[in-house]
């Protein structure tokens, strides 16, 4: 029941329209009063790098954004075996710093993985890593679900996040996540923690 919707994401890459065809449609929509503005999700950087040229060949309005699975975990893995939260990290989040585009970052908790009170399995990586995110929760006296909020909030480009929030505690926590501040110490150990999961995780692939 709204006129124009604010931000109009495309979802998965169809791998067949070309993007001088996508920026055209969304062009035509911004014309149409439709949308505000447009941007893509789960699209690989040479798609979204290929659409920012096709939009500025063309004249058109450049997309704003986009909206990707990134988490401190990533047990996700790319095809070629690689973390994705390391290769996002890695190939994703300097194009869209130099290309000013903004993140809008899903999955803080890993798809449920990191979520306090799942059952994980004692000595796994993802066991280790929940530990880690819990010693420094305590240090700070806050919650795992914090941490890992705050976490993505602390990456350079990341722009706000999406949890799957499931009650309204949920939702207070996904809040109060967005207002920690990790002091630096923090931080640092966070990098590892998330490094040696990255790490675990690949040597499996």
């Amino acid at each position: 029941q709204r006129d124009v919707i604010d931000l109009y994401l495309l979802h998965q890459p169809d791998g067949t329209t070309p993007a001088q065809t996508l920026c055209a449609r969304m062009q035509r929509l911004i014309d149409a009063g439709a949308i505000s503005y447009w941007g893509v999700s789960n699209h690989p950087p040479e798609m979204v790098e290929a659409l920012l040229q096709a939009a500025e060949t063309a004249g058109t309005s450049l997309p704003v954004g986009v909206e990707d699975y990134l988490t401190i975990g990533g047990g996700a893995l790319t095809d070629e075996g690689k973390s994705r939260t390391r290769w996002y990290r890695e190939c994703m989040l300097p194009l869209l710093r130099g290309a000013g585009l903004g993140l809008i970052a899903f999955s803080p908790m890993d798809r449920g993985d990191l979520a306090p009170g799942r059952q994980v399995e004692a000595g796994s990586p993802l066991a280790t890593l929940c530990e880690d995110l819990d010693a420094v929760a305590g240090e700070l006296g806050v919650t795992r679900s914090q941490v890992c909020v705050a976490w993505v909030l602390h990456q350079e480009g990341v722009t706000s996040v999406l949890g799957g929030a499931e009650s309204p505690e949920h939702v207070d926590e996904m809040i109060a996540g967005t207002r920690l501040h990790l002091p630096q110490k923090a931080l640092e150990s966070l990098e590892l923690a998330s490094d040696r999961y990255a790490d675990a995780m690949e040597s499996t692939a």
